[in-house]
Parts: C-alpha cells; sequence; structure tokens
C-alpha cells in the first residue's frame, strides 16, 4: 500500500548536493493533478519512466524522498534516500509474494 505521494522528476536533474531539483513539466503536471502542494518536509517517492526491465518493458525507476526548499535558488529539491532506489517491477514482484 503506497502512502507517500508519487510524483514525476527527472532523476538525473540534480543539484551540487545530489538533491533532485522538482521543476520539469512532469513534476508540475503530476502536483496539479493530484492537486498537491509541496510543503517542506513532504514525504515522496519520486519516478521515472527511462528504465525498461529484462523484458524491453517499461519500468518505471522509484526512489523516496523528502521535499526540501532552496532558498538560494528560489526552487523545491527532494532529498533522496538512495538505499530506496527499485523499480515498479519489484513492488509488483513484491506485492505478489
Amino acid at each position: 500500500m503506497r502512502t507517500r505521494p508519487r510524483i514525476y522528476a527527472d532523476l538525473s536533474k540534480i543539484d551540487i548536493n545530489g538533491n533532485v531539483i522538482l521543476s520539469c513539466v512532469g513534476t508540475r503536471r503530476d502536483l496539479e493533478n493530484m492537486n498537491l502542494v509541496l510543503a517542506e518536509g513532504m514525504q515522496l517517492t519520486l519516478y521515472m519512466d527511462s528504465d525498461v526491465d529484462e523484458f524491453g518493458s517499461p519500468d518505471n525507476l522509484l526512489v523516496d524522498g523528502f521535499v526540501k526548499f532552496d532558498k538560494d535558488n528560489d526552487r523545491w529539491l527532494a532529498q533522496i534516500d538512495r538505499d530506496t532506489y527499485r523499480h515498479d517491477s519489484d513492488e509488483r514482484n513484491n506485492e505478489n509474494e
């Protein structure tokens, strides 16, 4: 059961500290569609749709993190937990066990 909002992010778009910059069109689209407003400390699952499974089928890359506001650059970031990297297929497999 998913408890964190799942938001699109370009996981290769990072700042010098390794935080994901939450400014791409897909992020804004997901926030608008879910009627969410980013807030300091909000927990999220970020996804990116640029990966495939062993059969060549789309398999989103996922990672958990929390929201931070970068005052110096006036933008929202996600500090990610690198230990939570996984794929959609991993979650589907865990649900079927």
